[in-house]
């Protein structure tokens, strides 16, 4: 008679232990290789699942009772481990996420312009007719009129682009800059003109064609796709650099657009001076209107907020310029930005020098709101109208600048403060891909690092340029003067003394700007 076999039994308290041990190898390398995770936790994280472990292995090996409990509680553990193990990868995506480069192409989207069938009406001495299509094949035989002191290159593409609409060469005329193009084409001289999008808010500034919108209408919109240069590599080097001091310039845009870009005016011009290891930040904003030359355009002088429109790089430049001192970096972030992190973090509270109103903006959908003197609390959209307003401010643009660098003071704060993790989720949801920075992101999450392994406050400085409104001329915009800002060379003299502090480690304190009661503001 055959002896039947017997059939073999799991050990499953001795299979589950096995597992927790290769769970908690693959959980310490998984979690101490975190781009964030503090090195000072290390050790304590190795011992603390050596602790588990050799408890289990107590708990599997030594007692013969609750096998079941055991197996359960080795499980359960195991599948704790593993599940953090998924999830760190996709949290460092969202980390990572965050920032995004610059690419490899940029968009610039071109405008042709016509007037309105009620503007025509409305002019009948200039116009003939007041019809006007909407079609941009009815415009065969129109005249369209184009400058040559900025942009010819995409002027030149939708050139290009007409000439194959029609299948044959549009009727052309090119006019000295923007200010003699637009002063033509309101005298009749043109049917249409082609801008680049950037430029529509200039010309709303100029004198005399500020109903520019409301007057025209868009014809066609022509996206040209432009191969850029990429950006600098690093050379390597064999020390860790990532603590090492710099400098960066953070630009805000005040654009609609969903997708941010190189090229743009910027409203926002701060430099930032960053010393990680001392843990120091010096805060240096700068007027829009600021009359600085204009690398771009043969360093003729122009508003700062203009330099953008050539590009980020563009505005690094002119500024390093006007500092006498390299700003290697930048950090491009849109103004809905600031709303969706505030948001995230709660809010923030801001020390409000005084009390004011701003304006509604009815197109960007911002109401009209009261910011008390004192320390006050502020949501995203209360914020986002606070960093915008300018009209109803006594200094105006400097006094925007202000409230700016108020702003970021205190964004900056939260950020660093334990407040960050109670939001952690929220705010790396609201901040994927609202930066694009040429900065080391590996530099970034070490910053990030350091910071975890020691928790202490940073020192943060703040100043905002003044000096003297007048009204002059750019390089941009033509012949016809505009609102811009003179610095006041003490002031700048001072901020480039504060960031040699900065970058070579000594200890910064709030002090008062030279020359502050100098500033005069032309409304």
């Amino acid at each position: 008679m055959a002896h039947k076999k017997k059939k073999r039994k799991f050990n499953w308290k001795t299979i589950s232990w096995m597992i927790l041990l290769i769970a908690a190898v693959i959980f310490f390398f998984m979690l101490s290789g975190f781009i964030v995770f503090p090195k000072r936790f290390k050790l304590p994280l190795i011992i603390l699942l050596a602790a588990i472990v050799l408890l289990m292995a107590l708990l599997t090996f030594m007692t013969r009772k609750s096998k079941v409990l055991v197996s359960t509680v080795n499980f359960v553990l195991s599948f704790f481990m593993l599940v953090t193990c998924v999830f760190l990868p996709i949290l460092e995506s969202k980390l990572r996420g965050i920032f995004t480069d610059q690419g490899t192409t940029e968009e610039f989207v071109m405008m042709i312009y016509a007037f309105t069938p009620e503007y025509k009406a409305a002019h009948p001495d200039i116009f003939n007719n007041s019809t006007s299509s909407q079609e941009i094949t009815d415009y065969t035989d129109a005249v369209f009129l184009k400058q040559d002191s900025i942009d010819q290159e995409n002027q030149e593409y939708v050139v290009g682009w007409l000439k194959e609409k029609f299948s044959k060469e549009p009727n052309t005329v090119t006019k000295t800059d923007v200010l003699d193009m637009i002063t033509a084409f309101y005298n009749g001289e043109g049917d249409c003109i082609i801008l680049n999008e950037v430029y529509e808010e200039l010309v709303n500034e100029l004198e005399g064609f500020g109903s520019f919108k409301e007057d025209t209408f868009v014809v066609a919109e022509i996206t040209r796709e432009v191969a850029v240069e990429p950006q600098k590599e690093e050379p390597q080097k064999e020390e860790d650099t990532s603590l090492e001091p710099f400098r960066i310039l953070v630009a805000g845009e005040d654009t609609r657009s969903r997708k941010l870009k190189v090229y743009g005016r910027t409203d926002v011009d701060i430099v930032m001076t960053v010393n990680p290891k001392t843990k120091q930040i010096l805060v240096v904003g700068f007027p829009r209107d600021s009359y600085i030359p204009n690398p771009a355009l043969k360093n003729r002088p122009d508003k700062l907020t203009h330099l953008g429109n050539n590009g980020i790089q563009n505005t690094v430049d002119g500024l390093s310029a006007v500092l006498e001192t390299q700003i290697n970096d930048y950090f491009v972030v849109n103004f809905k930005t600031f709303q969706n992190i505030i948001d995230a973090l709660g809010g923030i509270d801001v020390d409000n020098p005084y009390k004011f109103r701003s304006k509604a903006d009815t197109e960007r959908g911002t109401p009209s709101y009261t910011y008390e003197e004192g320390v006050i609390h502020l949501n995203g959209l209360q914020a986002l109208s606070y960093c915008r307003e300018r009209y109803n401010l006594p200094a105006g643009d400097y006094g925007r600048s202000e409230h700016q660098t108020i702003v970021l003071k205190s964004v900056i704060n939260k950020l660093t403060s334990t407040e960050m993790l109670k939001n952690f989720s929220a705010v790396l949801d609201s901040l994927q891909g609202q930066f694009i920075t040429s900065y080391s992101t590996d530099n970034i999450y070490a910053i990030v690092q350091n910071q975890l392994d020691n928790n202490t406050p940073w020192n943060i400085v703040s100043y905002h340029l003044g000096g003297r409104g007048d009204m002059q001329p750019t390089a941009s915009m033509g012949a016809q003067k505009l609102y811009v800002n003179w610095l006041l060379q003490q002031q700048l003299d001072f901020s480039k003394a504060e960031m040699e502090k900065v970058m070579n480690g000594e200890a910064l304190e709030q002090g008062v700007l030279p020359e502050d009661d100098e500033t005069l503001y032309r409304p």
